[in-house]
């Protein structure tokens, strides 16, 4: 381009005028002049990027600190100047807005920590104007406001509040003597209403009213507890009170367990002479009941009390008597319907029949059948009909003995039906045998 521009140039004003082809020089050197321009203002740009790419590696680790900070502002300033084709070839632009990034998380912290710590103090100061705790008013509101102050902290500021179990312990405190004072004035209070009811009893008397006066302070008084007692000073007036109503309470039983002590007196009094009728036992059942309803203080006053007891003893034996002779007299019956003995079956029915009744009759009954001598004469008078009449003698007959040697009462009985003959010494035999038996049954011998 160089060596045209001169030739043309040497030319003169009539040659130049025949070069058809300048306007191709023209354009080559100003393609040319773009070229160079554009080539320089790149090594001009990749310059300037360059110094800022140094100014951002010098910047190194990012602390908060003010070299830190200074690096970092000058990086940014220098790349703020760049063209945006200079920024382009910025190729740790990264690194920079990376360690801009940094120092505000440093700074940011830094200031957080300043004022966590700042917030922290405040707490710390207001917990340690506490002070000694005291149930008032004042003391409540200095705990209150720590209290508030430290739940208004982060988390973070929390942890640098290191005075912290003061708080605790002075809230613990307060409430232990809040609820000392507030249980002293529940106690008082208790124990005014128990004072005042003791007061309320008065003059004692002998009645419904009074007792239950004295019943509802000693129940009050009951469900306090010995903290509560300890502050009834009028305690001795209601032991005394319920001293003086069982006194009278006690005067007024021994006169009603008198009176009805002197009620079954009368009863046991009135029995009389004790008969076996419905009459005289009604008496002493009468007696008895009366007796039974009334208390053991009742009851020793009660003198004549072995009075009711013997005619007790006196009935019962009355009826025993009498029930004896009931069933004495039906074996007595049966002997006086034997009538006259002969020798067929049904007078030995009979004559059997009165003897099994007599049997079955205790010794004392026994002694109440009085034709006894009867039955052993009818018996006797059979086994004599029954011999003249020549009937052998049954072996298994019950009236025969199965073992003369044998010591029981039944085989003396069973030998007054031996036929001894009709001669005199027979009958004289069968007489005392007969007398044998009676006393034997008699005394109740074997």
């Amino acid at each position: 381009i160089d060596e045209a521009r001169d030739a043309y140039d040497a030319l003169t004003d009539t040659q130049k005028a025949l070069v058809t082809n300048y306007e191709t020089l023209t354009a080559a050197e100003a393609s040319y002049a773009a070229l160079k321009a554009a080539a320089d203002q790149a090594a001009a740009d990749q310059a300037a990027a360059d110094e800022v790419i140094a100014k951002i590696d010098a910047i190194g680790e990012v602390e908060y600190t003010e070299a830190s900070k200074t690096k970092i502002d000058a990086a940014r300033e220098a790349y703020n100047a760049l063209t945006d084709a200079q920024k382009a070839l910025v190729d740790n632009y990264d690194t920079l807005t990376a360690a801009e990034d940094r120092y505000a998380e440093l700074k940011a912290a830094a200031e957080q920590a300043e004022a966590d710590q700042a917030a922290a103090n405040a707490v710390k100061d207001a917990i340690s104007a506490i002070g000694e705790v005291e149930y008032t008013e004042a003391s409540k509101a200095k705990i209150d406001e720590a209290r508030e102050a430290y739940n208004a902290l982060t988390d973070a500021q929390k942890e640098l509040v290191d005075n912290y179990a003061a708080l605790t312990a002075a809230e613990d405190r307060y409430a232990e003597l809040k609820a000392a004072a507030e249980q002293a004035e529940a106690d008082q209070a208790a124990a005014n209403a128990v004072k005042d009811a003791i007061s309320a009893i008065g003059e004692v008397e002998y009645t419904e009213a009074s007792k239950a006066k004295i019943d509802e302070a000693r129940e009050a008084y009951n469900a306090l507890t010995d903290a509560q007692k300890e502050l009834v000073d009028n305690y001795a007036a209601l032991t005394a009170a319920e001293d003086t109503y069982a006194e009278l309470q006690a005067a007024e039983q021994a006169e009603a367990d008198r009176a009805a002590a002197d009620a079954v007196i009368a009863k046991i009094g009135a029995i009389g002479t004790v008969t076996y009728t419905s009459a005289s036992k009604k008496k002493i059942d009468a007696a008895r009941s009366a007796y039974d309803a009334l208390t053991d203080a009742q009851k020793a006053l009660v003198d004549n009390y072995e009075t009711l007891t013997a005619a007790e003893s006196r009935y019962a034996a009355l009826k025993k008597a009498a029930a004896d002779q009931k069933k004495a007299d039906a074996v007595k019956e049966k002997i006086d319907s034997i009538g006259e003995v002969e020798l067929t079956d049904a007078c030995k029915a009979k004559i059997d029949a009165a003897r099994t009744a007599y049997n079955a009759l205790t010794k004392a009954q026994k002694r109440l059948v009085t034709n006894y001598e009867t039955l052993t004469d009818a018996e006797a008078r059979y086994e004599e009909l029954k011999a003249a009449a020549g009937t052998p003698t049954d072996p298994t007959d019950p009236t025969e003995p199965t073992n003369p040697d044998d010591p029981s009462g039944d085989n003396i009985c069973k030998w007054d039906n031996v036929d001894h003959g009709t001669s005199f010494w027979g009958r004289l035999v069968k007489f005392f045998h007969s007398v044998l038996y009676f006393f034997a049954h008699l005394f109740g011998t074997k």
